[in-house]
């Protein structure tokens, strides 16, 4: 791959005076060159989402969270998020999105299964794991800077992201799994404690 710097701009720039025949090609070059540079001097701020914000009311849950797949039952890790669906009709339309009780207009989140894949799932097919686990997954360390027993931190540049995603994650985990701590020294498996959140969509 070519790097692109100050001083390829300016051989590109020194190739096109000597041959205009080369213009287009080159010219072609040039402005891609100067695109680089003006996108390493101004790199493109990422989207803050603040689930605070009026938009993101219905948003449940939060990047680090583990979650099962209702329907499909993977288990999987939330990395990101949309107040409503992004994708495509075509998309919509081959995944049967409108068949969900809340259709395409309710969140939707990215989350890294542990085959590998990142996958895109609405919140009516998500819920949080009752047993908390790692998820193997190639990308997790992009994301996340540790596995917590309940939960994943994210990293710093996901919480730039996500400014108010680890504090709502932190306490829904210690509300959630609060039993987890003293389950060795019952008898048999402590069962999680179901959050105010989760249990209006029980059913």
């Amino acid at each position: 791959m070519l790097f692109l710097s100050p001083q390829v701009l300016d051989i590109l720039q020194h190739i096109q005076a000597l041959d205009p025949s080369q213009h287009g090609a080159v010219g072609y070059l040039v402005q891609h060159t100067l695109e680089h540079i003006q996108h390493k001097s101004h790199p493109a701020e990422p989207e803050v989402k603040r689930r605070s914000d009026k938009e993101n009311r219905e948003v449940q849950y939060s990047t680090g969270l583990i979650m099962r797949h209702k329907r499909s039952g993977y288990n999987c890790v939330v990395y990101g998020w949309d107040a409503k669906c992004t994708m495509g009709l075509e998309w919509i339309t081959t995944m049967r999105v409108h068949q969900l009780p809340n259709g395409p207009n309710q969140p939707f989140y990215n989350v890294l299964v542990p085959d590998g894949t990142s996958r895109y799932a609405a919140q009516d097919n998500l819920e949080l794991h009752p047993s908390p686990l790692e998820i193997s997954h190639p990308e997790v360390g992009r994301y996340f800077s540790e596995f917590r027993d309940s939960h994943y931190t994210a990293n710093e540049q996901l919480q730039i992201c996500y400014p108010e995603d680890l504090a709502h994650t932190t306490r829904i985990t210690q509300e959630l799994y609060s039993t987890l701590s003293t389950g060795s020294e019952q008898e048999g498996p402590a069962e999680p404690q179901m959050h105010p959140a989760v249990k209006s969509q029980s059913h």
